[in-house]
């Protein structure tokens, strides 16, 4: 057996749930009935409702925030002492403790908070039934405003369904966590606005010490309004409780802020206001000492929640986006702008007290230098500066980490800025002070080259170019949001380059610019829902609409299938022929099913009733059942039973007793076999010693406790219950289910009825589950309707050679071969004529007629039915999972190993090797194999080619919504595919995968697909490999539908999975793709800093020897890596030949073309020679000659062709964009005499099946995805990198070298 089908089944895995969608058909008199009864008509008011009810619920949990925080009483003394103490600390190491000090006082605040709110009686209530029924009913009758007493009405369809809100719930849960997540209260408090006021606090401290006029003077104007409350009582470091809620929020900000006339004639000045007029009225060299300013606290949580006005819950008409374009703009942006203007027109700030957080160093790194690494490099290396000795890979790769996780303030990224600077030889002519010109580096279109863009100038323009006057329809006309769109995504930018400063930290923040910052970005937040709900409307489909649940009466439709509980959630499963159907019972004339109704003749038409019985939580049930009132009176427990199992007996723990939990489960046994119901299951119990503790017994109880029989019920008497009204039936429909249907099955078909099969049934894998939902989704209005008739030419748009027609030659091509569709003078272009003629286009007669987007044309019923996979499955899942398969692979010699790598020409790559290190399969994944047509002969599709054809360029694509909605749905389509093909490779080769590990942060190179997309391919295999079934083999054979790979560990994300997830392993790609498949040999030369005659000169000094060898008419570099500092390598002593011709790309021609370095270089010691007449060929050691060169101006030509043509020549890969030219080139000989170059392993062709004949790389791409399959090699010779907690580390770099340099696995 393969160890990979030791991974088959549920004896070794974990149980899954997925969701079956199917559509529902309704069946008979059904629809009619329905109409009858207005049967749905109640839900389709709910549907209508829930937003007002959310609404309303949204002003419950307002009000509670409001009454609870409002008298909330907390001592933050010592808060505010370990503020105190962080901000003072100077010492980076004594700053260190006190950041975690503080961050456990913080917490234990939120804690605090969090206990008021569950301290309120109201509180138990909030995210249950009693919310509808209790709740919100007595606030609408006690509402004396008047405002929500019209919400009553909406309340009332909501009767007796409360589960309709718990996703709704779920997510407000969120409000009341104790982590330091940005949606809880607790952390808007404690870390949001309490820095706020703690710094807010040292500002008044000042002004009462140096310039008390400022309080009496805004106290005076704002007298009215303080009521008698003094600044010194607001602005106390004990007055914190009285802006926890929203009310105390606002009084404070107003205090801060003024308040405005609501004619806007006249305002009165706040303190901050108070603050700037007295420092216009100092003398200029005072002006310093009123630099500091008061900030106004974040609003409370869901407080802030509210949408602007003029933002509509979703655009319905073009005119509505454009009228919100214009309020939006009018309202918003230009209040913001003013702001902007002040605050950023000529910047004083202290840079050391604004901050760039985390998560936003890459993006202002990109913004403000033009590259994303620049300040996290120049991090690194001023920290390195710091090392007394040299960083090991281990110490480099936390410092990494470090970094990433750290906020720096402006002045140490300007710092770092420039020391990365000076590190590369580049003038350091960028400041971080740019931020503050709200430029950002952007491509020229034209030249490529960054350069600094206005981003208010392009916001003006964008606006300039709508349209206002002359309406178009967005989501028909292409196109006609791009103006909307140009507009909406300036601003967004301006928006997202802002909010690289928006610290919310615990630092000492620049008040006078932090008083400012908080007010403009809070207008201009409305960006974010306005540009979504914009796209949403242009990018929505043409008859999209949107489902509505349905309940038919029943606040527990489907919500389980026993047959006990069918009249409490009247819905049953029938099946006739191979057909299944849903019954759903009318709640105000229920059928019954009596014996009458039986059909004892098999021969009489009949339908199968699904008799589903379930003993659900065992742990729950059995107690509840046997030893309520009415078990007590009917099953008799003795009373010392009882009495132990009150007292715990049964239970791990203190009152624990072995003996007694064996009688339990002996008792229990005996009660189940006289239950009326459960003796049915027919259980099978193991010896009650066996059980270390009652889940043993409760989980055998659970897996037993499900069985699923049929009972043949007359047809007649379904078809009358039918007509009557009291059954609607609705036949469970996709389209394998159609009359006609042919060719494989869907899995979830497959799914659904083996759920029902005798193989199944008699060792249950998959389970149906409750909670089944039912849906309707009502006909579009809006759908165009577009029909081929029958008869009718239907024109593929993929070739036979897996080419994909262009839009507009396809288009041509079908009008062709249906005249019909012709318009006046139509005529067939010669490229569309070439094409035909060619035979590649595949032209099939339509046997009937077809309707584009059909199912959206009529009113539809959809039936979603959750059901779980390996239902006894132990749960095996995690690090125990993972060892499983680590204990399966080690010294496994049958086990291979797939490499993927995402490559600049390919979508993305795969080599797969066996433990030699050979070459079994390499291939590119932009092709895919698709069943087409006949459903026999599959046909090659280029993704790619497809891919590029969609996008045209980035920047059309970036103009329109609909264009990257299109590839966004093309990638999930290709995708898909591949997943599945990786999967059965894996299966069939008995292979590992390795791929790249995207979180450890090694970035290389331009990718034909992009991080986010390759992200998403990682999710999408992860979760295939959950339950990977064939839908060719029989149900319970390996790979069936019964007995199902499971490869990877249960549901996880590819962001938490560290190492290993099961069968996939992640590496860190460095040193992957660029490296000699032959030798190792990789470039890890440093030549940056080299930028003068000395450096250079100094540079070759170390090398062994440079020579001229005439045999092979090449330059040689000797070279030991030892001496040129240290690194990584193994082999250290390199000979490098300047061998064949290298492929470079011209920044200022925006060209490549082909350079030989040997001729290059041949120029260079004729021109420094020449004169000398030094005959520089025959010398033995051409280092001597360079070192009598002087390091001055005039010989600087000659150094610089040396160090380019040396350069040149490490370049291992080469290729001219757009063309096919891309190969892999190194300067290495190998042990065979020979240099590696892959155009001479393509040159050996295919084999008869399409492989590759070589046994190396055929190209770069291919390389990569050959390395990064090597290094799962090295996991699988090597322990996997186990560490001593038994965790996969990094592969570093030097055994890595080690590795492929020694080529041990050859052997």
């Amino acid at each position: 057996m393969k160890s990979i089908e030791q991974f088959c089944g549920q004896k070794n895995g974990y149980s899954r749930s997925i969701t079956l969608r199917n559509r529902l058909i309704p069946v008979g008199k059904t629809e009619e009935n329905l109409q009858k009864a207005n049967m749905l008509e109640a839900d389709f008011e709910r549907a209508k409702a829930y937003a007002e009810v959310k609404n309303l619920i949204d002003d419950f949990h307002r009000s509670l925030i409001e009454d609870v925080l409002s008298n909330a009483k907390l001592d933050w003394k010592k808060l505010y002492v370990q503020f105190d103490l962080y901000q003072s600390e100077k010492d980076k190491l004594k700053k260190t403790k006190q950041k975690k000090d503080l961050q456990s006082v913080q917490g234990a605040m939120r804690k605090a908070i969090v206990k008021k709110f569950k301290d309120d009686e109201r509180f138990s209530k909030l995210f249950k039934k009693d919310l509808l029924s209790d709740l919100l009913p007595s606030i609408i009758k006690n509402d004396e405003s008047g405002t929500i007493t019209d919400k009553n009405e909406a309340l009332k369809v909501f009767k007796g369904f409360a589960t309709y809100f718990s996703g709704f719930h779920q997510n407000r849960e969120n409000l009341y966590s104790d982590e330091a997540k940005a949606t809880a209260i607790s952390n808007r408090i404690v870390n949001e606005n309490f820095p706020k006021f703690h710094a807010n606090v040292k500002v008044f401290e000042y002004l009462q010490k140096n310039f008390p006029k400022i309080i009496s003077d805004t106290e005076e104007s704002l007298k009215e309004f303080l009521n008698g409350k003094k600044l010194s009582e607001i602005f106390s470091p004990e007055n914190f409780n009285a802006v926890l809620c929203q009310s105390g929020i606002d009084f404070y900000n107003t205090v801060i802020g003024g308040i405005s006339d609501e004619n806007k004639k006249q305002k009165i000045q706040g303190l901050n206001e108070k603050i700037n007029l007295a420092s216009q009225q100092l003398p200029p060299e005072e002006k310093s000492k009123l630099k500091k300013k008061m900030t106004v606290l974040y609003k409370q949580i869901l407080s802030d929640k509210k949408t602007a006005s003029f933002i509509p819950v979703g655009f319905e008409k073009s005119e509505e986006v454009y009228k919100s374009i214009k309020q939006f703009k009018e309202e918003y942006f230009d209040k913001a702008y003013k702001l902007i203007e002040k605050t950023f027109s000529a910047p004083d700030y202290d840079l050391s007290e604004i901050f760039v957080p985390a998560k936003e160093l890459t993006a202002f790194s990109l913004a403000i230098f033009g590259n994303w690494s620049i300040l996290n490099d120049g991090l690194f290396l001023l920290e390195k500066d710091k090392a007394k000795n040299e960083l090991t890979e281990k110490q480099v790769e936390n410092l990494h980490k470090e970094i990433s996780k750290k906020d720096y303030s402006l002045a140490d990224l300007q710092i770092a800025y420039e020391r990365w600077a000076n590190e590369n030889g580049v003038q350091s002519d960028k400041t971080v002070k740019s931020y503050f010109t709200l430029s950002e580096l952007r491509a020229n279109e034209k030249t490529k080259k960054k350069e600094p863009i206005d981003i208010i100038e392009k916001i003006r323009i964008a606006y300039e170019n709508i349209d206002f006057e002359n309406i178009e329809n967005l989501q028909a006309e292409k196109d006609a949001a791009t103006p909307i769109k140009n507009f909406l995504d300036e601003v967004q930018c301006l928006f997202h380059h802002l909010k690289l400063v928006d610290y919310r930290g615990e630092e000492q923040k620049d008040s006078a610019f932090y008083s400012k910052f908080d007010e403009i970005l809070i207008p201009l937040s409305e960006i974010i829902p306005l540009y979504n709900k914009v796209r949403n409307f242009v990018t929505k489909k043409p008859g999209e609409v949107k489902k509505i649940k349905l309940n038919f009466e029943c606040p527990t439709l489907a919500n389980g299938w026993d047959l006990n509980k069918e009249s409490s959630n009247d819905a049953i499963i029938l099946r006739n022929d191979g057909k299944y159907f849903l019954g759903i019972f009318n709640p105000e004339n229920k059928p019954k099913f009596s014996n009458d109704s039986i059909c004892k003749n098999q021969e009489e038409p009949h339908y199968e009733k699904m008799i589903y019985k379930l003993l659900p939580g065992p742990n729950k049930m059995l107690p509840k059942v046997f030893f309520s009132t009415k078990g007590q009176e009917t099953f008799l427990p003795p009373k010392d039973l009882l009495l132990g199992y009150e007292q715990g007996k049964h239970k791990k723990g203190e009152t624990f007793d072995k003996s007694f939990m064996y009688k339990l489960i002996d008792w229990f046994k005996y009660a189940i076999d006289q239950h009326e119901d459960w003796k049915n299951f027919n259980f099978q119990f193991s010896p009650t010693e066996s059980y270390e503790d009652m889940s043993g017994f409760y989980k055998e109880v659970e897996l037993q406790g499900y069985k699923i029989t049929f009972q043949n019920i007359s047809e007649n008497y379904i078809d009358s219950l039918v007509d009557s009204g009291k059954l609607y039936l609705f036949q469970i429909y996709n389209k394998d289910f159609a009359e006609k249907a042919d060719g494989k099955k869907n899995l979830h078909t497959l799914y659904w009825e083996n759920l029902f099969s005798p193989e199944n049934l008699k060792d249950i894998c998959l389970k149906l589950n409750g909670e089944a939902e039912l849906f309707y989704r009502p006909a579009s209005e809006n759908l165009k309707i577009i029909k081929h008739e029958k008869d009718s030419i239907l024109v593929n748009r993929t070739t036979t050679d897996g080419e994909t027609i262009r839009d507009e030659i396809y288009q041509e091509i079908y009008k062709f071969k249906n005249p019909a569709k012709q318009e006046k003078g139509f005529k067939l272009s010669d490229e569309a004529k070439s094409l035909l003629d060619s035979g590649k286009v595949v032209l099939k007669k339509a046997r009937f007629e077809i309707t584009k987007d059909k199912h959206f044309l009529q009113n539809t019923y959809l039936f979603h039915c959750p059901i779980t996979m390996n239902f006894k499955a132990p749960e095996i899942t995690g690090k125990k999972f993972n060892e499983r398969v680590l204990e399966y692979l080690r010294n496994n010699p049958d086990v291979k190993i797939i490499g993927l790598d995402r490559g600049e020409r390919h979508l993305i790559y795969l080599s797969l090797i066996n433990q030699n290190g050979e070459i079994e399969l390499q291939k590119t994944l932009n092709i895919v194999e698709q069943i087409r047509g006949d459903k026999e002969n599959p046909v090659s599709v280029n993704y790619q080619e497809k891919l590029v054809q969609k996008e045209g360029d980035r920047d059309k694509a970036r103009k329109n919504w609909q264009t990257i909605g299109n590839i966004k749905e093309l990638k999930e389509g290709y995708l898909s595919n591949i997943v599945h093909e990786i999967a059965k490779l894996m299966v069939e080769q008995n292979a590992i995968v390795v791929m790249e590990d995207l979180n450890f942060g090694f970035k290389r190179g331009r990718f034909a697909v992009e991080r986010q997309v390759y992200q998403k391919f990682e999710n999408m295999l992860i979760e295939k490999l959950n339950y990977f079934a064939f839908k060719d083999r029989t149900a319970t054979e390996p790979g069936g539908i019964l007995n199902a790979y499971q490869l990877t560990d249960k549901s996880a994300n590819v962001s938490d999975v560290g190492k290993q997830c099961g069968w996939i392993f992640y590496i860190p790609a460095s040193y992957t793709s660029k490296i000699d498949p032959k030798t190792g040999f990789a470039n890890l030369f440093n030549t940056k800093g080299l930028t003068n005659v000395e450096k250079k000169k100094e540079f070759f000094a170390k090398f062994d020897s440079i020579r001229y060898d005439s045999k092979e008419d090449c330059f040689v570099f000797n070279v030991n890596y030892s001496k040129l500092g240290d690194n990584a390598d193994f082999r250290k002593n390199w000979e490098i030949y300047t061998h064949g011709e290298r492929i470079v790309y011209s920044k200022k021609e925006n060209k490549t073309f082909s350079v030989n370095p040997t001729e290059n270089l041949k120029k260079a010691f004729d021109g420094q020679f020449a004169q000398s007449g030094i005959e520089w060929k025959n010398k033995e050691n051409l280092i001597d000659l360079i070192e009598n060169i002087c390091a001055e101006k005039s010989n600087a030509k000659f150094f610089d062709e040396l160090l380019r043509s040396f350069t040149t020549t490490l370049q291992m890969r080469n290729s001219v964009p757009n063309t096919e030219e891309d190969y892999l080139i190194s300067p290495v000989k190998a042990a065979d005499g020979t240099f590696f170059d892959s155009r001479n392993e393509i040159a050996k062709g295919k084999d008869s099946s399409g492989k590759w004949i070589s046994k190396f790389p055929v190209d770069a791409d291919a390389n990569g995805a050959y390395h990064i399959a090597l290094k799962g090699l090295y996991l699988l010779q090597n322990n996997f990198n186990l560490n001593e907690k038994g965790y996969i580390e990094n592969i570093s770099n030097a055994d890595w070298f080690k590795f492929v340099q020694k080529k041990e696995y050859l052997k």
